[in-house]
């Protein structure tokens, strides 16, 4: 293997710069290395001075080059089959939509700094990217251009695979966008927003699907249209996997309708969800419903319920270690609707909890006056609290049915990754066209972020370094090209970046 070496002098202090072959020494039964000589770092600006051959004029400075990213990031597209899914997607600009998503794990700032990143570093489109290349990409990712590329992406990843979809929000300062509007902000921020949806692989890991809506739109009212979508993207094998957010009469109803299998989480407001408890709650406490799985210990009850004419398996859990906490997250929730109540300040995703445990009046002499039914928030710790549902239209056996649910956090990383780590937590483009294009690309970097994160879960190295730890270590990698040599060279490896590059299979040779 050829590196680069640096070496201070001593006495000097002057850095020489050697490339470094080493190879393995038969008879002596070790790794020989060979140096020479090819230059010095200048100590001003920090440039590799070549040595010059005698009696030839003066060559030009090296080219030095950033390339640890791309060491890492290129064979992972190969790998996952995304490389191949954007070039039959996006013939043109596949490269250009890559070299945006290296540079936004890379640096995690704004796309408009890309053109300097771009000139310095090594990428798929192999040229400085400029600004008003980056403009042109991002309005021409129309949605149109982009159902094709998740029609080819779903037939790659989804065979045999179990799907979580969730819902998360993106704020923004823009006033200019026509899908940002204000609405229950997860975040907790007086923003208006952008909703959109994500389907992400339980095996896989990788996010297949994406779809944006405005964010005055409530969660329980988007799976009808997205049901729809998943048809046109002709998906097989699909097992949705759903937290309790999305579950109402309605979208059950929707979901046997639409013929996908399916594990949802069940809201316990749900009538039919307290007489599934009622049903249950004395029988469930039984040693024979004694269950230890995936590091918890519950007592499990299954029913096989009809839905509309069709079979519905419901699996109740119930851990009395939980019901306190349960029983105080419910009296927090009550006393924050207390005092929304009271200052006028309603949250729609609380309606049912109003309805169901507060009296409202209000007269001109006394103002407001809201009253609690504490009989009920009393029946809510005695029938409810300690206990989780799960339904299903497939799984029959309640220990998988809960393992399948709780592997969604695949999705929720997802979302945490593309708003905390990829610069997605705020939203800084100022049309339509534009944010369908940078939303696309926060995708594709998602994709790829997502298959390091796979590699890294579990092994020794994720002790010491992060996804963005290793994302760090790597950039500083460079690759040196010397005026008249045909090869470039990397310069030495640090010890973390062969820790690195053993984990994810990756060839150091140029």
């Amino acid at each position: 293997m050829t590196c680069i070496v640096h070496h201070r002098h001593t006495k000097t202090g002057i850095v020489y710069v050697y490339e470094s072959e080493s190879h393995w020494d038969k008879e002596k039964k070790r790794c020989v290395c060979q140096r020479k000589c090819i230059g010095h770092v200048d100590p001003t600006t920090g440039n590799v001075v070549p040595n010059r051959k005698k009696n030839a004029p003066k060559s030009s400075n090296p080219i030095v080059r950033s390339a640890g990213c791309s060491l890492l990031f290129d064979p992972l597209t190969e790998k996952t089959g995304l490389r191949t899914t954007l070039k039959r997607s996006f013939l043109e600009e596949w490269d250009k939509i890559l070299t945006c998503a290296y540079y936004l794990l890379s640096e995690g700032t704004p796309l408009c700094h890309c053109e300097q990143w771009s000139a310095g570093t090594t990428h798929p489109y192999n040229a400085t990217l400029t600004s008003q290349r980056i403009s042109e990409l991002l309005s021409s990712l129309s949605v149109d251009k982009q159902i094709l590329f998740f029609q080819n992406w779903v037939k790659k990843v989804s065979e045999k695979e179990y799907f979580a979809l969730d819902i998360t929000s993106v704020s923004s300062y823009s006033e200019l966008l026509s899908s940002v509007r204000y609405g229950y902000n997860r975040d907790g921020e007086s923003l208006p927003q952008i909703n959109f949806c994500m389907l992400v692989g339980e095996k896989s890991g990788l996010p297949v699907y994406y779809e944006r809506y405005p964010g005055s739109i409530h969660d329980v009212s988007t799976l009808k249209r997205y049901l729809k979508t998943l048809n046109w993207l002709q998906a097989d094998h699909i097992h949705l996997v759903m937290d309790k957010g999305l579950c109402s009469l309605k979208n059950i109803s929707e979901l046997y309708a639409s013929g996908y299998k399916f594990t949802l989480g069940m809201s316990r407001g749900l009538k039919f969800v307290k007489e599934v408890l009622r049903e249950v709650k004395d029988t469930i406490c039984s040693y024979e419903n004694y269950q230890e799985n995936l590091g918890n210990f519950h007592y499990t009850s299954t029913l096989i319920k009809k839905w509309e004419g069709h079979r519905a398996y419901v699996h109740v859990y119930y851990d009395p270690a939980k019901r306190e906490e349960d029983h105080a997250e419910f009296i927090h929730l009550i006393h924050m609707c207390e005092k929304e109540l009271t200052l006028g300040e309603e949250v729609a995703e609380h309606n049912e909890v109003y309805e169901n445990y507060f009296t409202l009046t209000e007269t001109p002499k006394r103002g407001r006056n809201v009253v609690v039914d504490t009989a009920k928030v009393m029946v809510h710790r005695s029938e409810f609290a300690g206990y989780f549902v799960l339904m299903s239209n497939d799984v029959k056996d309640p220990a998988r049915a809960l393992e399948i649910y709780r592997q969604k956090d695949a999705v929720e990383k997802s979302f945490a990754n593309m708003k905390n780590e990829l610069d997605g937590k705020r939203l800084r483009v100022r049309s339509e066209p534009a944010l369908t294009g940078r939303l696309f690309i926060q995708f594709i970097a998602q994709i790829i972020y997502s298959e390091v994160m796979k590699t890294l879960r579990g092994t020794e190295l994720e002790k010491k370094l992060s996804v963005q730890d290793v994302f760090s270590e790597m950039k500083i990698l460079s690759l040196v090209k010397f005026p008249g040599r045909k090869s470039a060279m990397y310069t030495e490896f640090t010890a973390n970046q062969k820790k690195i590059m053993e984990l994810f299979q990756i060839n150091g040779k140029t």
